[in-house]
């Protein structure tokens, strides 16, 4: 049997076409697996935090409870944290009380001060809302919470969680003073938030056995 060169192209033609496809394929269908773990991932944080409000959140009601957990969520995978860190936050500075204020003027279930919302906007003067009125909504006070626990971690170090929750209770500027001055911040409010997030965890892992 003569098998001409031309045949023996075509072949190995046909074969790496086949092999391509089979490559396209298989890149196509990991792509696919990866986005849905990530959406099984983003809806499983959800349902946990949302766990979160629905025993700890009295002061919200089921369809603020269901946005906030949602926001929740998708501001912290924004910044790179863990939702139930924030959710520890909330727990330790306003007890999930969405309306409360303090003699500080720190405003809403982050108790942010309107003079952060300012610094975080550039100084810049807000458009068609004040700073108070912003922190007053439940989302945009976790956004803007959220965002500046982030400028605090990058200013104190990604992986020093203890003077990053000193500096957001406590102010950026008298931590970074002791911490110049090699004093160590008080603990008591790291120690709070710390105990929260344990406890957090240990019920969201109780959850999925």
């Amino acid at each position: 049997m003569t098998i001409h060169i031309n045949q023996l192209k075509v072949s190995k033609r046909h074969r790496i076409i086949a092999l391509v496809t089979v490559m396209f394929a298989l890149v196509w269908q990991l792509g696919s697996y990866v986005h849905q773990y990530a959406n099984n991932s983003q809806a499983a944080l959800t349902e946990k935090v949302m766990n979160v409000l629905t025993q700890e959140g009295r002061g919200l009601n089921e369809v603020q409870q269901a946005d906030l957990a949602q926001q929740i969520v998708r501001v912290a995978q924004s910044h790179d944290m863990d939702p139930l860190l924030v959710l520890s936050v909330i727990k330790v500075e306003s007890a999930f009380r969405p309306t409360i204020k303090s003699h500080a003027g720190a405003i809403g279930l982050m108790q942010v001060k309107p003079v952060v919302v300012v610094e975080l906007n550039g100084r810049k003067p807000l458009k068609g809302v004040s700073a108070h009125q912003l922190l007053e909504d439940p989302a945009a006070n976790v956004e803007i919470g959220v965002k500046y626990l982030a400028q605090l971690r990058e200013k104190f170090g990604s992986n020093n969680w203890y003077h990053v929750l000193a500096a957001y209770n406590m102010g950026p500027t008298l931590v970074g003073r002791q911490v110049k001055r090699q004093q160590d911040p008080s603990r008591k409010y790291y120690s709070k938030v710390m105990k929260a997030y344990r406890d957090f965890r240990h019920s969201a892992v109780e959850e999925t056995i």
